[in-house]
């Protein structure tokens, strides 16, 4: 998907909002704005993925503001708070009529935890009614049925909090499913908004089968190319579908958070989107 002006705008907002979370110093937040200012000028191309200007500008937050990770408590607090919900989530995937599509709901639902597009959202309330919500774009009927026959799958991780339900997505898919043979679980190999990490993955228990692999993702490393070679491949969250909307044959899996990718997805805000490319 390529970037439109209001994400250009809404890069100045992200920058914002990250150095009032480290600052509240007028002149340190100054600049912030104008390092995104100055790095925006110099950008020629303004039709990139909103994905690849964020590996470069948060980084350059970062940087600026003299921290390393100013997401960290956040995103602690957000998995702690997952993880307490947990044994629910397990025992109403395990006791629903079709487990597998409860567990795609608790795992799409987890998906409004994203500082990266909203300022505040509240993760138990919007995980606790999301399984009265319809997928105004469904295509876990094509799903299932790809996934009956798989033995390879690369999943992309988005948010902290989220992954938790992602975990059990995919504990899901291991338990109903002894032909897959590998899973490449892919996380950010730096902090980046309150994306998940290669660490924290490994914190949150995601190895706990020996068939799983995390690798991580960054701006170096190319997944297009290597897309091809799983036979099902599973995007979470809205940066994700930003960055790889144009590859066939991904499953995205999403709460549609902002006006632009609602517009490109065709669907309203809020909307809940389990689509194939």
């Amino acid at each position: 998907m390529k970037s439109s002006f209001e994400c250009i705008v809404c890069f100045f907002k992200q920058a914002l909002r990250t150095a009032r979370i480290v600052t509240s110093n007028d002149a340190h937040i100054k600049q912030v704005l104008k390092a995104t200012m100055g790095y925006l000028l110099s950008e020629e191309d303004w039709t990139r993925t909103p994905l690849d200007f964020g590996f470069d500008l948060y980084p350059l937050f970062y940087e600026t503001l003299g921290v390393t990770d100013p997401y960290r408590e956040l995103k602690r607090k957000s998995n702690e708070l997952a993880l307490s919900l947990y044994p629910w989530a397990k025992e109403s995937i395990e006791t629903s009529e079709d487990p597998l599509f409860t567990s795609v709901k608790f795992a799409a639902s987890g998906n409004i935890a994203d500082y990266g597009a909203m300022d505040e959202f509240n993760l138990e309330n919007q995980i606790k009614t999301s399984l009265n919500k319809d997928f105004t774009i469904n295509d876990y009927p094509l799903f299932k049925k790809k996934i009956k026959n798989a033995k390879s799958l690369l999943y992309f991780l988005d948010n902290a909090g989220e992954a938790v339900f992602d975990k059990i997505l995919i504990e899901t898919l291991l338990s109903l499913y002894p032909n897959i043979e590998k899973i490449s679980i892919v996380a950010k190999k730096y902090p980046i908004i309150n994306d998940i990490t290669v660490e924290e993955a490994y914190e949150l228990g995601f190895l706990m089968d020996e068939r799983i692999e995390v690798v991580p993702t960054w701006k170096d490393v190319d997944w297009r190319e290597r897309l091809s070679t799983y036979d099902v491949v599973i995007s979470k969250g809205q940066g994700n579908y930003e960055g790889l909307s144009t590859s066939p044959g991904i499953y995205f899996l999403l709460v549609a958070k902002c006006d632009v990718v609602a517009k490109d997805l065709g669907v309203e805000v809020g909307d809940f989107i389990f689509k194939v490319s």
